[in-house]
């Protein structure tokens, strides 16, 4: 079992490692950035200051291992308590100073979860919001109580909740941390460079469920993980982790990425250490996912009292969105969302049967063009993945100046989209992007197969991503919560890039 294990362990580390390195490099040289002031979701590639940004990574290098006896030496808890504090402070201010309104898909489910609380179901049309993409339908569901309470401020609210669910994200990482690692300077130095993810705290404003389903991820593999190293409370913890992990792939269905991710993470600790009460956790995610899903959709063909029925059979096939996955979009950048399978569905007669065949069609001419050329498939994956990957705001600063509020009455924030200050606020992101990329790097190939299974996780959660947005349609702020976990691994990667250094030292 032991031999299947590092088996395992070799065929993460042969897709991590290239994955990584991509990334790694490919931030050293290309920024992909969306500009607040188009319209569309347009990306402009750049050429980063790689000259600049190697300095401020050796500058970075030098100053944590000249100042590692400092950092192993800072209190751990009082950290982690000054990082929640900034976190609500910083997300705060910024859901007040930049007055973002929610737009685009937030704002369909908004109106249709509003649209079906007053009895008007016609979102359920088969070219309606919720009658093409019947997977929102968990999320319109949990925005629906607090229309009743809050009305037209509902987004607001749900802001202002995101503040906590942000500090929760860092709370969970931080304490996955600490089970990952017992190393004082690894923890305390992940702390430190969560002041600098600004990416996620500007994610407070989007109200997509994106922050929502993240947050619930991260507490589900908490409790997994406390299950695989503990024999305490064993099926507690995977009961809990079950729960976090079925309401939020409910919120956000891309999160099945990370479920599978937590099966192969238990059938590993499994072969590890022959507890056989580990392997539960799979039966129970796949029936309380399969049961919860179901729930939902007949609970809105109770409430429509017959109008629609087979609610979740029918809508677009994701073949459709794969096919636009794999199609280039010179308006854009390859294999972004624009519009097409809404367009496409309703040309076909929305009729999921038809549009799966044409989507079928597509996929396999796009694949024979792969197929005939090497260098077309190089520079059509190259694009697409560069726009997703590297963009080091994530998508988050054109998602909240595309729908905020006043942004021409207040100078510092409209210079911070369109000024001096967005010029500092993103190259200081793309310092970090290539820290944290570079460092996630150095802990994959250091760690090697000396990495305990568990560890392997971000590393699987981040592979499962990579593949599935490799084909699927694409955008920048779908990426974000792979980059989010990756802080960790950066964090343990200069912890052993500092002690092999110190070990060669030591041998001269």
């Amino acid at each position: 079992m032991k031999q299947t294990l590092n088996i395992f362990k070799i065929i993460v580390l042969i897709f991590a490692i290239p994955i990584l390195l991509y990334l790694s490099i490919g931030s050293l040289f290309i920024n992909a950035r969306l500009e607040v002031s188009q319209v569309s979701e347009k990306t402009v590639f750049v050429h980063t200051l790689w000259f600049l940004l190697l300095p401020a990574l050796i500058i970075f290098v030098a100053v944590i291992y000249k100042l590692k006896d400092k950092i192993s030496s800072l209190n751990t808890g009082k950290l982690a308590k000054i990082l929640i504090a900034y976190t609500y402070v910083f997300t705060t201010c910024w859901i007040i100073i930049a007055n973002v309104h929610e737009g685009s898909d937030q704002g369909q489910v908004f109106k249709a979860a509003q649209q079906m609380l007053n009895g008007d179901f016609s979102t359920f049309n088969v070219d309606g919001y919720m009658g093409m993409y019947p997977f929102q339908l968990g999320l319109a569901l949990l925005y629906q109580p607090f229309f009743l309470l809050f009305g037209n401020t509902t987004a607001f609210v749900w802001q202002l909740i995101n503040v906590f669910l942000i500090c929760f994200i860092q709370f969970f990482l931080y304490k996955i941390t600490c089970m990952m690692t017992e190393d004082r300077f690894s923890i305390n130095l992940f702390l430190i460079l969560e002041f600098l993810d600004i990416p996620l705290l500007l994610f407070v404003s989007f109200v997509y469920g994106t922050i929502i389903g993240h947050s619930l991820a991260l507490t589900a593999l908490f409790f997994l993980m406390k299950a695989c190293k503990n024999e305490d409370h064993t099926i507690l913890n995977i009961l809990a982790s079950v729960f976090f992990i079925t309401f939020s792939a409910l919120v956000r269905n891309n999160n099945l990425i990370i479920i599978i991710a937590m099966c192969i993470l238990v059938i590993g600790c499994f072969l590890d250490s022959k507890r056989g009460k580990l392997l539960l956790f799979i039966p129970l995610v796949v029936i309380s996912f399969s049961i919860s899903h179901k729930a939902v959709f007949e609970y809105y063909e109770w409430a429509c009292q017959g109008q629609y029925t087979n609610i979740g059979s029918y809508g677009q096939p994701t073949a459709l969105a794969v096919a636009m996955g794999l199609s280039e979009n010179d308006e854009l950048a390859n294999g972004w969302f624009n519009g097409y399978t809404w367009d496409k569905y309703i040309e076909l007669g929305c009729d999921p049967k038809v549009a799966e065949e044409f989507a079928i069609e597509r996929i396999s001419e796009s694949l024979g063009r792969f197929a005939a050329s090497p260098s077309y498939t190089f520079s059509f994956f190259a694009e697409k993945l560069n726009s997703m990957w590297l963009n080091p705001d994530f998508q988050s600063l054109w998602n909240s100046g595309r729908h905020g509020n006043y942004i021409g009455e207040s100078p510092v924030i409209y210079n911070l989209y369109y000024g001096e200050l967005n010029i500092l606020i993103e190259s200081i992101m793309s310092i970090v992007m290539f820290i944290i990329y570079l460092g996630s790097f150095l802990y994959i190939l250091l760690g090697n197969k000396k990495i305990s299974w568990q560890n392997m996780i971000f590393a699987m959660i981040l592979i499962g991503g990579f593949l599935f947005h490799l084909f699927w349609e694409a955008k920048a702020q779908y990426t974000i919560v792979y980059y989010v976990i990756l802080f960790p691994y950066a964090a343990m990667g200069y912890s052993l890039l500092i002690s092999k250094h110190d070990k060669r030292q030591s041998q001269h």
